[in-house]
């Protein structure tokens, strides 16, 4: 039983150019952040296939000093075999992000800001701690992100797009406001994309397990919620310095 339901990922990846990305090392990991297995090489031809998967979510990529694989998860279910076709791999633009006025902790988000293009791909939100420096570098894949600093003197927000933004990163911050999800079926596996009235997204929430919250700055904003059959809801909500409490499906 257990092996009919293990799954298999095939995928190549390609330069700018259509060239195979060759004997390069391919990370492969699950949602909860685990290795899924030693890491592998692709081969000549730029090919890489991973075996033996358990479904569910998995983040599949390379990155090499100065080019990676676009950010996403990519869900596999049961028994699958899934082929990526052609991923392709692009120069990375290195952000600098500044940290001296955050106080004695924080952290930063880094957020997609475009949906993924292709169908069955989520993002996730990348973190950055205060603890591991007052700066530091974080390598993105071509496109426009978030960056929200949250921090122990208040919350800051910064639009970067890697085409035009300055390389430092510097966060004016202010008050906190607090969006509480809470998860009405605790059995129910949702994905939750909160974003600007605008459509730029701020915060991916990959799986929502349990309730939880999220700092942000005050402001109005839209939660798209993503069920387990794939059904898009979405709330329009505004966040106040007093908070607000968002229950999910």
């Amino acid at each position: 039983a257990v092996l009919a339901k293990q799954c298999t990922v095939r995928v190549r990846f390609v330069d700018e150019k259509g060239a195979p990305v060759a004997d390069t090392l391919v990370g492969v990991s699950s949602a909860s952040g685990s290795s899924s297995g030693p890491s592998m090489r692709t081969d000549a031809n730029g090919r890489y296939e991973s075996k033996g998967l358990m479904p569910g979510l998995f983040c599949i990529g390379l990155q090499t000093p100065d080019k990676m694989s676009p950010p996403g998860m990519y869900v596999v279910a049961p028994g699958e075999d899934l082929d990526l076709g052609d991923v392709v791999v692009c120069a990375n633009t290195d952000f600098e992000f500044v940290m001296d006025n955050f106080g004695d902790r924080g952290t930063v988000w880094i957020c997609a800001t475009d949906a993924p293009t292709r169908q069955g791909v989520r993002i996730d939100d990348r973190l950055l701690s205060r603890d591991n420096g007052m700066q530091q570098k974080c390598a993105l894949y071509p496109g426009r992100y978030t960056a929200i600093a949250i921090t122990s003197n208040g919350v800051g927000m910064v639009d970067l797009d890697t085409a035009s933004s300055p390389s430092a990163v510097h966060f004016v911050l202010q008050p906190a406001a607090t969006l509480e999800l809470e998860l009405g079926n605790p059995d129910t596996i949702t994905s939750v994309v909160i974003a600007k009235r605008t459509g730029a997204a701020v915060r991916r929430l990959v799986s929502v397990r349990k309730s939880e919250s999220i700092t942000l700055p005050p402001g109005d904003y839209s939660a798209t919620i993503i069920d387990q059959a794939g059904v898009n809801t979405r709330r329009d909500f505004t966040l106040t310095a007093a908070g607000f409490k968002l229950t999910l499906p």
